[in-house]
């Protein structure tokens, strides 16, 4: 069905709703600039992401594409429909972050995780618009107007209003289609940062992507 840098995925049968995926050994940095093959790799990034989908299952009525342990390099998940928006949490301000609020301290632990949305992009194209970088900040405004930011630089620069751009009902349903991602976004990340302290550590930030399952269900 599809290959990307580190994994496999493939129809159980052709039509299948379920795909296998498989873990590959390669690992990559600096989009793809950097690659090496670490043996086990494979193995043990299979076992970390089936501990923690079964961890979450348990722990929360959220849904899951995760169905099930296949090998010791595979695992079962439902095929979706991928909604073009990384969503991602911070406890603690570091990074990026930095680079759009010069005037936050580095290492500074907010009071309520943050939640910033961006935009997935390839080739730095929005449809037939061209961006200065890919995977803009999304910001929602005073009017419930959804804008662009360069996430990479201060939070004043902006590279597209969005007003016009979407129409009045695209925008105020994917206002309600994120701010379900955003609960669901911050239930898992609660639940992690539990598990982390036990183990005497801490969550910093997390990353989740959302899809539509058979067009009705968001996992």
């Amino acid at each position: 069905m599809i290959e990307g840098k580190t994994k496999i995925i493939v129809p159980l049968w052709n039509g299948s709703d379920i795909g296998l995926v498989e873990n590959k050994n390669d690992i990559t940095g600096g989009n793809g600039e950097r690659h090496n093959v670490l043996l086990g790799k494979a193995e043990l990034a299979t076992r970390t992401t089936c501990n923690i989908f079964e961890y979450l299952m348990k722990g929360l009525d959220v849904p899951f594409s995760y169905i099930g342990r296949d090998g010791p390099a595979t695992f079962l998940t439902r095929t979706c429909k991928m909604i073009p928006v990384e969503v991602v949490v911070r406890r603690v301000a570091t990074g990026s972050y930095l680079m759009r609020n010069p005037e936050v301290k580095d290492g500074f632990v907010f009071p309520n995780p943050v939640v910033e949305f961006y935009y997935k992009t390839s080739g730095r194209q929005l449809g037939n618009i061209t961006l200065p970088c890919d995977d803009p900040l999304m910001v929602c405004d005073e009017n419930d107007n959804w804008n662009f930011f360069d996430p990479g630089k201060s939070k004043d620069a902006l590279i597209r209003e969005m007003d016009g751009y979407l129409s009045q009902t695209d925008s105020e349903m994917l206002k309600i289609l994120l701010d379900e991602c955003r609960r669901y976004a911050l239930e898992v990340f609660v639940h992690l940062n539990i598990a982390w302290q036990k183990l005497e550590g801490a969550l910093w930030d997390l990353k989740l992507e959302f899809e539509f399952y058979q067009m009705e269900k968001l996992s």
